[in-house]
């Protein structure tokens, strides 16, 4: 009975495709004395030469210096060097460079991006490896940005380039996609106060969240191809303050930037909430509107929790802003201070910064246009070796059909980030097989051995038993034929 199960899970085995599936986690940190400015790391080339990427959800492009540069700064690491120009820089000709909307200067497929403050970058566009962990044997063939020029503030940031993250379907996490690089169009960010976080290619890593549960809102894309979700409004100390506005995520914005009635509004709940003995010693600031002076570090940890209670309302989900989330740490060595994480702004639009999204997972859904949001231990320190290795995942073709396997069987899959119904099994570096695997494997082996041999003897007996009623049904007839004859013979 059992063996015919083992045929019947081999038989629906042959009807799965094996796939490969390539998600990464990366380490997300902040930069040197930089309010909330965050970066990640990928690796350049044949030796895996260091650049470090702003995380910028505004932004579509992914570069940094490389050896060609003419006005740049010397940022956190040394500029990676193209090897071999004629095959690496991308030409005019070729068709990558109009899907990719560059200009043509000298025959070269060309960009200029702007940003605030009026700087901006130039530069050229070319093929390199890139590889998510340093010591990984796998690379990947991307179009990225050789930064050829800088300007104003880009040249004096400790990061090496800007890693462009908004909707345009020529930003990094689409290259990615369109490459077969990442399996599913979609980016997590986990943000921490604490100077470090993790960024998620292609995949929900779910093994710190707080709930299983992610509430998800609608996002809409603008002209910039920002991410725009619905603000209906906000709940300050039980107080609803209509806003029904949209407002942009912007994970380079260090703070939250309202309309100046929507700032005041803030501004003033607070001061009618707080004393000095429940949230500290408040004065005012030009930037951040309300600050408080504690005497030592436990005293300012200790009374931030009794905050300004808010509440943000979109169409379909309540989100819980926690002033242990939304504080901004302006210390010094000497003075313990704290400040709201919120600007004024004269623009009629809001723009949540890097302190709306501490301690949240937020998934960016591309494919589905909406983002996510649950609650998550983001300062967890992760083996990312490890976790970035490649997984081979065995996918049914017909609903249900891993299910039978594993019933078959008497196997279960180990519990996995994915949301779908899949067994993972885990290569490292692409080459070995998983523990897991081959134990399986010499399992069935076994069994099935074990299952021959039986049928082996079991055979060999009936045969053996046969073979001995014939041989004593042959002796009976010799001895019936002889003494016939001798009864004849007198």
């Amino acid at each position: 009975m059992f063996l015919k199960k083992i045929l019947k899970s081999m038989f629906l085995l042959i009807s799965i495709n094996i796939i490969i599936i390539k998600t990464f986690l990366l380490p997300v940190e902040i930069e040197p004395d930089k309010l909330f400015y965050y970066y990640t790391t990928l690796y350049y080339g044949e030796d895996k030469v260091p650049q470090t990427f702003i995380l910028d959800t505004t932004s579509s492009l992914i570069s940094s210096p490389c050896n060609l540069c003419v006005t740049c700064g010397y940022h956190s690491n040394e500029w990676y060097n193209i090897t071999n120009t004629e095959d690496q820089l991308v030409n005019c000709e070729n068709s990558k460079c109009k899907e990719l909307s560059g200009t043509c200067e000298d025959n070269q497929c060309s960009y200029k991006f702007d940003y605030y403050e009026n700087a901006f970058i130039k530069g050229v566009f070319i093929n390199e490896k890139i590889s998510f962990v340093n010591n990984s044997i796998n690379s990947y063939n991307i179009t990225v940005g050789c930064t050829l020029n800088e300007t104003n503030y880009i040249i004096a940031q400790d990061s090496d380039g800007i890693m462009g993250l908004n909707n345009d379907e020529n930003s990094f996490i689409n290259t990615l996609f369109k490459s077969q690089v990442i399996e599913k169009n979609l980016f997590t960010i986990c943000l921490s106060q604490n100077n470090y976080g993790y960024f998620s290619l292609g995949e929900i890593n779910n093994q710190y969240h707080a709930s299983e549960q992610i509430n998800y809102i609608p996002f809409t894309i603008d002209e910039e191809k920002y991410y725009n979700i619905k603000l209906n409004s906000l709940e300050l100390n039980n107080k609803e303050l209509k806003v029904e506005t949209s407002a942009i995520i912007d994970t380079t914005a260090s703070l939250c930037s309202f309309p100046k009635n929507i700032f005041d509004a803030i501004v003033k709940e607070f001061d009618e909430k707080c004393t000095e003995d429940s949230c500290g010693k408040l004065v005012k600031n030009k930037n951040f509107g309300v600050c408080a002076v504690f005497s030592d570090e436990n005293e300012m940890i200790s009374k931030i929790k009794n905050w300004l209670d808010i509440k943000v309302n979109f169409d379909n989900y309540k989100f819980d802003w926690k002033p242990q989330n939304y504080w901004a740490n302006i210390s010094t060595q000497q003075n313990f201070r704290a400040c709201l994480g919120f600007e004024s702004t004269e623009e009629d639009v809001i723009t949540l910064g890097t302190t709306f999204l501490h301690g949240y997972d937020v998934i960016f859904d591309r494919e589905n246009n909406k983002i996510g949001f649950v609650e998550s231990d983001c300062k967890k320190e992760f083996n990312y070796t490890n976790i970035n290795n490649k997984k081979v995942v065995v996918k049914n073709k017909e609903e249900n059909v891993i299910k039978k396997i594993n019933s078959n069987l008497i196997f279960s899959s180990s519990k996995g980030s994915s949301p779908h119904n899949i067994v993972e099994i885990d290569i490292k570096g692409g080459k070995k097989l998983s523990s897991l695997l081959i134990f399986i494997i010499i399992i069935i082996v076994i069994i099935i051995a074990i299952t021959l041999f039986y049928y082996f003897v079991k055979s060999n007996r009936r045969f053996k038993k046969k073979r001995k009623i014939r041989i004593v049904n042959k002796d009976k007839e010799v001895t019936n034929f002889l003494s016939k004859k001798k009864k004849n013979k007198y």
